[in-house]
């Protein structure tokens, strides 16, 4: 069996209440995605090495997998969805992930903006 180390996309879903929504148009939940950056490299690598298959519109696309829990905040007791996003455990891979070269990690700076600059 493939190892698929510990790189995982960390996905959090926060649900709106209907009072907070500016009209029907507006998502049911909204959040933010994380990857570290110790996991960045790796994770590109281990997707960039998934045998691409079909999807619904016959295009070429890797599958993960999501796997989602309904979580509560310990303090602020708001509910909020935790997901995971992982390959599958029956993904093919062009070639084996323990023969992937990982790239170098790369370590994180301080980036500091100016609030006067334009980006």
């Amino acid at each position: 069996m493939a190892d698929f180390s510990d790189a995982k996309i960390s996905l959090t879903l926060f649900e709106k209440k209907e009072e907070e929504r500016k009209g029907p148009n507006s998502p049911h939940c909204s959040g933010f995605v994380e990857i570290t950056l110790a996991d960045l490299d790796e994770f590109f690598s281990l997707c960039k090495n998934i045998e691409p298959e079909l999807n619904f519109n016959k295009e070429q696309a890797i599958k993960l997998r999501i796997a989602l829990w309904d979580r509560e905040g310990k303090q602020s007791k708001k509910r909020y969805r935790r997901a995971l996003i992982s390959p599958e455990r029956n993904t093919r891979f062009k070639m084996e992930p323990e023969e992937l070269v990982s790239p170098p990690k790369v370590t994180p700076t301080e980036i500091v903006f100016d609030e006067n600059e334009r980006i």
